[in-house]
């Protein structure tokens, strides 16, 4: 099955700006960024994303500003904050050139929906990637009700954690935490669903020394080293790299390693299941994607040479 053309969701973000050097290189085209709330606030996320394209020499791809905010924040308000006041400037406070056009303000979601419907005309359905949270996409499912599939052909996102990963830290991953009931949404949408969970992509991580051995072709791949290193040395509390987002826009094109399950989110702010992902049976129909340890060293050594190392 051809892959169709795709739509980033993302809050942009030192992975998220991996996976969007990834995405330009994709063999379906990269249609539109819309921007979200995570990482650090939108304004910066918007900025980080069109300043990332235009650096990549794609600065003709839209970026649209989309929520501010998760759909519910008081009970996520704390987490989000923590994430935000120590991201920096959500490159690792990297700089890149600035982009000349003033920055759009968010697109309130009627306008952000009329954007998408303009794009899907040209374009057909698309897959709709989410690498942050899932507020935009749950918004738009809402505006477009039950005609979202004529503009989304599946939603691909970054989350999830299950199993044995689950058990040694029982708490939600940072895409799924900052709107559950956005996730719960996305289930009654009726439209196809994808996760790459952290189980596939935790794995796949450099640490300190490797990206300090890596060997860049490009200006551009010494930039996404520095920006590695800086990660790896100022913000990760491992002192490594994890290839999360990336992995993602990789992961499209393997639809055979997505394995069909049903799955429930819990969206009771005071229980120990709160914003999880699970397996269940009378959950949703989903798909997780899943690769062996050997599969996950070719992902990454497929996303280097791709970046430029």
């Amino acid at each position: 099955m051809p892959l169709c053309p795709f739509l980033i969701d993302c809050d942009t973000g030192r992975d998220d700006a991996l996976a969007l050097a990834l995405a330009v290189q994709a063999d379906a085209p990269l249609v539109a960024v819309v921007t979200s709330y995570g990482n650090v606030p939108l304004a910066a996320v918007t900025e980080n994303t069109r300043r990332v394209l235009a650096w990549l020499g794609h600065g003709a791809i839209p970026v649209l500003p989309g929520a501010a905010l998760p759909s519910q924040l008081e009970p996520v308000a704390a987490m989000l904050c923590r994430r935000q006041n120590t991201a920096g400037n959500g490159l690792c406070n990297l700089s890149l050139p600035a982009v000349t056009v003033a920055l759009p303000p968010p697109l309130p979601i009627a306008a952000l929906a009329q954007a998408v419907e303009e794009i899907a005309a040209r374009h057909g359905p698309l897959d709709y990637v989410v690498l942050g949270p899932a507020t935009n996409a749950a918004q738009l499912c809402a505006h477009w009700g039950g005609a979202a599939s004529k503009y989304i052909a599946v939603v691909t996102m970054m989350g999830g954690k299950f199993d044995a990963l689950w058990q040694e830290n029982p708490v939600a991953d940072f895409n799924i935490a900052c709107d559950p009931f956005a996730v719960q949404a996305l289930f009654e949408s009726g439209l196809p669903l994808r996760f790459v969970p952290l189980n596939a992509t935790w794995p796949i991580v450099l640490t300190e020394p490797e990206l300090a051995a890596l060997q860049p072709q490009t200006a551009q791949a010494a930039f996404f080293q520095q920006l590695m290193l800086a990660h790896a040395r100022h913000f990760a509390p491992d002192q490594v790299f994890r290839f999360h987002d990336p992995t993602v826009i990789l992961a499209r094109k393997q639809p055979q390693h997505f394995a069909p399950v049903r799955l429930s989110i819990g969206t009771q702010p005071d229980t120990m299941d709160f914003a999880r992902l699970q397996r269940h049976d009378n959950g949703a129909p989903a798909a997780i994607y899943h690769v062996t340890a050997p599969q996950q060293q070719a992902l990454l050594q497929e996303q280097l040479r791709r970046l430029g190392f």
